[in-house]
């Protein structure tokens, strides 16, 4: 069985935005992480795959995956979170790009900057030729692209910010935003890049190495 280019992994926690639904491509494989099942189906996904050690979906879901959906249990005692065996199970299955929609909240900072790094790493593809794979991660209406460099993505949310991950970000240039970098290094640690603000339509992001996560927001909570 295989997922075809395209990867939807919808997480538990709560339950994903109308924001992040809609970006979804109707043909993309369906991977829920434990809860997120419920959340998919709530949604109205067909869930392909479900992933995880399973004690937090509801028993009502259980009973409806087991019927209907391969699953891929895992034990409880595990060294890997239930997102990150799904962002793997999309990768043998062989998919070139994914999407992890969750809603955040409950408190699990751990499994946010978890994911984040996951999925960054998925993106890297540990100096190989996979850095060919490409994600994008949802948290409610934040919409998050880990970018390692040479790379570049369009953004087109009211706020945009750029943090550099794991290292400096070297040779990062941006257009269509109040405040323009030209080819510029962002310190890992710095909040340089913090709360940025769209000008155009759609602006430009691009970085010639190291890895920068550009996140957007729908929402000024500053």
């Amino acid at each position: 069985m295989g997922t075809g280019p395209h990867a939807v992994i919808v997480t538990g926690g709560l339950a994903p935005s109308l924001r992040a639904l809609d970006s979804l491509s109707d043909q993309a494989f369906v991977i829920a992480a434990d809860s997120g099942y419920d959340h998919a189906v709530a949604a109205g996904l067909r869930v392909d795959l479900l992933v995880g050690d399973l004690d937090s979906i509801s028993s009502t879901g259980r009973d409806a995956a087991e019927a209907s959906t391969d699953v891929e249990l895992h034990p409880r005692d595990k060294d890997a979170t239930d997102t990150e065996l799904a962002l793997h199970a999309a990768r043998v299955r062989g998919a070139r790009s994914a999407t992890i929609i969750t809603g955040g909240g409950l408190g699990r900072i751990d499994h946010l900057l978890a994911t984040v790094t996951a999925v960054t790493t998925a993106v890297a593809g540990s100096g190989t030729a996979e850095a060919t794979f490409a994600c994008t991660l949802w948290v409610g209406d934040c919409r998050i692209t880990p970018l390692v460099g040479p790379a570049a993505v369009h953004v087109d949310a009211p706020i945009v910010s750029l943090l550099a991950l794991d290292g400096d970000a070297i040779g990062v240039s941006t257009n269509g935003l109040r405040w323009l970098l030209h080819n510029e290094t962002l310190r890992f640690g710095s909040s340089r890049g913090v709360s940025n603000e769209l000008v155009d339509p759609v602006g430009h992001i691009s970085i010639s190495a190291g890895r920068l996560v550009v996140l957007e927001s729908w929402e000024d909570n500053t």
